[in-house]
């Protein structure tokens, strides 16, 4: 019980600090995302809810992050960086090759996740969850979902008669202009 209320206070001088953080992060012009994180990581702390910053967390990192927000795009390759640090370390104190083939399979996928995601594939992803109502932003692959779904032809549609999209719509043998 005294651990509780130990945690509790502790939560309590965090959330008072985060606010001061805030408050003068306003008046120094800080970036909103970083501000926005801030009261997030503040109402969390403030309602006991870990769960309340980390999912919306991820979900500012992901879309802020698609839209090139330089401060998102920059926590997100730390903390990718580090966990990535973390795997290599635990590979090489891994003795299975089983185990070692997992984090392997885990090191190439940080790796990966390093490497700049092309403005299209930005676009094409943005668009694609926009259409699936927001339930997650994916890398664009070109097949079906998981659920069976097929892909909706709009989904790729620019407003452009040079776009490959329009001319593909434009160019099918079912569809006539009258």
């Amino acid at each position: 019980m005294a651990a509780g209320y130990k945690e509790q206070q502790e939560n309590i001088r965090r959330a008072g600090q985060l606010r001061a953080d805030i408050n003068k992060g306003v008046q120094a012009g800080e970036p909103i995302y970083k501000l926005l994180l801030k009261a997030i990581e503040c109402i969390s702390l403030m309602t006991g809810e870990k769960l309340f910053y980390d999912a919306n967390k991820e979900n500012l990192q992901t879309i802020y992050g698609i839209l090139g927000e330089p401060e998102a795009i920059e926590i997100e390759r730390q903390e990718v960086q580090q966990r990535l640090n973390n795997l290599k370390v635990a590979y090489g104190r891994e003795e299975a090759a089983n185990a070692k083939c997992r984090i392997q399979n885990a090191i190439k996928v940080h790796e990966d996740k390093l490497n700049p995601f092309p403005p299209e594939a930005q676009y094409e992803s943005i668009t694609e969850s926009i259409m699936n109502g927001w339930k997650g932003v994916f890398p664009k692959n070109g097949e079906k979902s998981g659920k069976g779904i097929e892909q909706n032809p709009f989904v790729d549609f620019i407003e452009d008669e040079d776009s490959p999209a329009f001319t593909q719509l434009f160019n099918q043998e079912d569809y006539t202009i009258e």
